[in-house]
């Protein structure tokens, strides 16, 4: 027999002045797993390829680190070292890091920030 975890939480939530009380059962499968035991996915950002929640120097090493193994990395570790977007990492995956390290008014590290400086180098329009 499968037992289903339920919690109760109560929150105050301000409207126009006035508080709402809220009841909201919270089970297991509201945080989207089948037991609690299992663990919940967790995202990184683009170009925090060491995890660490920041990103810094140390991701540009860990791109280095990826680009010389003999393996690729897969899944998420693909997804937030392949900053052009081309399917593997290589050293322009670190490349395009140190870039954005080096100016500090960046935007985020995505493919369509790459594309755009590649534009720029080679005298297109942004």
């Amino acid at each position: 027999m499968k037992h289903e975890i339920s919690i109760l939480i109560r929150a105050a939530v301000p409207v126009c002045a006035l508080f709402l009380l809220m009841q909201l059962p919270v089970t297991d499968k509201f945080i989207g797993g089948n037991s609690l035991t299992d663990p919940i996915p967790v995202y990184s950002k683009v170009g925090d390829a060491d995890g660490s929640g920041f990103i810094d120097l140390a991701d540009a090493d860990e791109i280095r680190r990826l680009a010389a193994a003999k393996a690729q990395p897969e899944g998420e570790r693909l997804r937030v070292a392949d900053l052009d977007g081309d399917g593997t990492v290589t050293e322009q995956d670190a490349g395009i890091l140190l870039l954005f390290l080096s100016d500090p008014n960046a935007p985020d590290v995505t493919p369509d920030v790459y594309y755009r400086i590649r534009l720029n180098q080679a005298g297109g329009a942004a």
